[in-house]
């Protein structure tokens, strides 16, 4: 049986994780547009058709 402190915690930890998997794919997002935009820099004739073949 759970006490109620129990039943009320859980929900507050799965959120949590899921805060910090949203940031992490958030982040992920985020690098791989800078990535792209530096490539872009140094290659003026870069594709994006060619980096998604990767």
């Amino acid at each position: 049986m759970e006490t109620h402190n129990d039943f009320y915690s859980t929900p507050a930890k799965k959120s949590k994780c899921q805060k910090k998997r949203k940031w992490r794919e958030i982040e992920a997002i985020l690098d791989q547009r800078s990535l792209e935009h530096e490539l872009k820099e140094i290659d003026e004739f870069f594709q994006l058709d060619e980096l998604e073949r990767v």
